[in-house]
């Protein structure tokens, strides 16, 4: 009937703009893959991800052969386009050392300097993150996002949505209290009660913990 559908809306957009900077930035700087890749949005969960690149996490139903995935987070989405797509742009440096033999983290994910190299050569600005990631902190040099601004012409409207960001639940207060001598021996009394006792070991009175 008339308006079906209406209610819908979609992460397409998005996708086929982050899908197009892939392909662009390939052509851009040659980073031809040698396999297949597929771009997705996940929620970053507990994490704070603005992305991810894994390999042969999917595949073709037909013959099985694997497809590796760039993940940008539904979160990140309400990041200006030049972020969101500063994203895809990391995680293609990882795609394209992976399809052509550089090791460019170790196992645990640490960025090494061939991935600083590659992310550099390729319009990035490479900062040291903490020690775990390394070289993991990177974004658009003023000159490289100009040129994305001018030549590949970011269509800002296809980026419309983002997942929310879910606040951390707040800790529940403890329905119990503790209570100390000077063993100092410790016990856990029900909130709002008040215990008289005297600890059998030292002798002293308990006393509530502050």
């Amino acid at each position: 009937g008339e308006g079906r559908g209406a209610f819908l809306v979609s992460l397409r957009p998005a996708l086929k703009e982050m899908e197009r900077y892939a392909a662009w930035l390939s052509d851009q700087h040659g980073m031809h893959l040698k396999g297949p890749i597929v771009v997705t949005i996940q929620t970053r969960g507990k994490a704070a991800k603005l992305g991810h690149y894994a390999r042969d996490r999917w595949a073709d139903n037909k013959d099985d052969s694997p497809i590796s995935e760039i993940v940008i987070s539904a979160e990140h989405l309400r990041d200006h386009a030049l972020e969101i797509l500063g994203t895809v742009h990391h995680e293609m440096i990882h795609a394209f050392a992976h399809h052509n033999g550089t090791k460019d983290t170790s196992k645990s994910g640490r960025h090494n300097k061939a991935f600083k190299e590659l992310a550099e050569d390729s319009g990035l600005v490479v900062e040291m993150g903490t020690k775990s990631k390394g070289w993991a902190h990177t974004r658009m040099t003023e000159e490289w996002a100009k040129f994305v601004e001018d030549a590949f012409r970011i269509d800002e409207a296809a980026f419309a949505i983002a997942r929310t960001v879910v606040p951390p639940k707040e800790a529940k207060p403890s329905k119990t209290v503790a209570w100390i001598c000077e063993c100092p021996q410790s016990v856990r009394v029900a909130a709002g009660w008040e215990l008289r006792a005297v600890c059998p070991v030292c002798g002293k009175e308990f006393g509530r913990k502050e």
